[in-house]
Formats: C-alpha cells, structure tokens, sequence
C-alpha cells in the first residue's frame, strides 16, 4: 500500500506517505487536505510535518515513521488506501526540502496548490499581522516596519503591533519597496543571483523577508529545485482558481493525478461565499478569511514586482492549462 513502502512496529504497520503536498502557503493547501482526507481511500497527517525541510531527516525517519497519522490496517494495505502528508515549508525551505524527499521518498508524488502571488501576499499579511507579527517601527507611525518583521521576542526599534488593514498593507509594501530599492534587490536579480550561485538560495535570505510575506510568492525557485530530484511527472499541479469556481471538478484533478478512484464529494458555500465540506468530521474552515481588498496601486505594484515570476513560471511550465499572464 502506498508508493513508498511500510514497515512493522510492536504489531502496527506504519506506511510513508504516497503523496507530499508541498504548498503553496496560504493557497488553500489546510483546504485542500481536509477534502482529500474525506476520501475513503486516503489517511492523511493532521498536522504539518515539518520533516524534510529541517536537518537530519534520515537520522530522525524512525519517530517520523511511526507517527499515528500513518498507521493503517490490513484491510486499508488490501484495499490501497493512500497516507498523505501537507508541509508548505518544504516548497518553502526548498533546498532541504526537495533533497531530503528525495533521498527518503523517491517514488512519492509532489503535489502543488498554485495561486496568483500577488493575491498571496495579501493573504500571508493578514495572515502573519492577525497572529500579531508585525509591528510599527518606533518613532515612524506612518511607516510598517518591514525589516523589523522578525521572528522571536522584544527587537530594537520595534514600536506597537500593526492594526490588520489595506492601508497598513499599502504601508508594508511602501517599506518594503523602500528596503529593496536601498539594497538594490528585485525577483529578477535574485534569478540572476541564483541561477550563478553554486549553492542552493532561499528567496526568504536573499529579499529578508522573514516571514516570507513576498518572498514565499516566487515559486519558479523551489520548482527548478524538485525537478533536479523528480521527474516532472512526479509532480503535478492545480490552482486555487479552480477549487473557488468548481471544487468538485477541481478534486478530480487531484484524484487522478494521485491515482485515487473518484470520490462524491459534497459541499455548500457559506455566508461568505466560502465553500464548506458536508458532512465531514474535521473541521472545514472554507477557502479563506473573510476581509477587505487590497487597494488599486498595492495590486498595480505586487503585479510588477512579480513580473519576471510570471516569466519564469512559463517557461518552466509550459505545458500547465494556466496562462501565467492572466495573474497580472
């Protein structure tokens, strides 16, 4: 059962995952589990692992394999039911990520939720200034600081946490447009500054973004990262697009790239548009938070930003159904 093989523990089989869902962060990857985890024929962590994309995986496979989430019985191993594991970070964390499952999981199936970067962005910020990450910068109320986005306790220069709205996004943004233009940095250069690297670089260390606001939007990276590992058919892709206009269409696509027999899933929107799975027992949260739109120019800005992105998303794959061109 499953591409990647079982082992025997104190009379319980634990198997590997079959299938890894990479990310994208704040896609809609916590969604998507929870509709696949409804298929009969799937056992899924309800967690995120974090396994691959921290050192010493091989050393530390023993108590990731024996993890509750990938018990399964005789009668799941005979009727093939699948163990999948959701980890955005490993799309993140690339240069770990897609080395470690590979050395670890050869044969598993890569899995990628695709969303438009810019729509992203706005999502990760409320995301991180919700759970009370980002702060003003001491002294300049107008300003968001965003270099003083950093993780861990009490930081020099920090002044009071940021209130979560569109204009303070602007502001973010403004700080960040001012970051990047004092240290000379863009997409295009980090490209230009990977591609003649002889080591793997994180987009997170090159922009200093710690919570990966933007930089968790430049996807072509980790992409060419897992293709020197996997074959390109081992890695399959859908959009977050798709789940929001048929999410039922939308699992097909998942399904048959898994290898899974099609499964009636049934769904309902709710008072904000938000789609909710019926009759599921864990929690079905929607395809998102509920808050205002990004302003006009924050959206004219992250589409440029993210420009040479789209570029290299086409020419790295060209064969997608998606125009790339249509997110800007």
């Amino acid at each position: 059962a499953g591409a990647c093989g079982c082992a025997q523990a104190a009379g319980t089989v634990h198997c590997l995952p079959s299938v890894v869902v990479i990310g994208i962060e704040k896609a809609g990857t916590g969604e998507l589990i929870q509709w696949l985890g409804s298929h009969p024929l799937v056992r899924f962590a309800r967690r995120e692992m974090y396994f691959f994309s921290r050192p010493g995986a091989a050393e530390r496979l023993g108590s990731y394999l024996r993890s509750r989430f990938f018990v399964l019985s005789k009668e799941d191993r005979e009727a093939g039911v699948m163990t999948v594991e959701k980890t955005p970070e490993y799309s993140m964390k690339f240069c770990l990520g897609a080395r470690q499952l590979n050395d670890l999981l050869p044969s598993v199936k890569v899995l990628v939720l695709l969303k438009d970067p810019a729509k992203r962005a706005y999502s990760s910020f409320h995301h991180h200034c919700k759970r009370g990450r980002l702060f003003l910068a001491s002294g300049e109320k107008e300003k968001v600081a965003f270099s003083l986005g950093v993780k861990g306790g009490a930081v020099e220069g920090r002044g009071e946490r940021l209130k979560c709205t569109s204009e303070n996004f602007d502001f973010f943004l403004e700080t960040a447009k001012k970051h990047f233009s004092e240290q000379e940095k863009s997409v295009e250069k980090y490209y230009e500054y990977k591609d003649n690297s002889d080591k793997c670089e994180l987009a997170d260390d090159y922009f200093g973004d710690p919570y990966g606001i933007l930089s968790h939007g430049i996807y072509a990276a980790a992409f060419e990262e897992y293709y020197k590992y996997f074959n390109r058919s081992s890695v399959g892709y859908v959009h977050s697009e798709d789940y929001v206009r048929n999410p039922s269409q939308f699992m097909t696509e998942v399904e048959s790239f898994i290898g899974l027999p099609p499964h009636g899933y049934k769904a309902h929107k709710n008072e904000n548009g938000f789609w909710i799975l019926d009759g599921y027992p864990y929690r079905s949260k929607g395809n998102g938070d509920h808050y205002l739109p990004a302003s006009d120019s924050a959206r004219q800005w992250l589409n440029s930003f993210y420009a040479p992105e789209r570029n290299r998303l086409s020419q790295l794959l060209p064969n997608l159904k998606y125009r790339f061109d249509s997110w800007a």
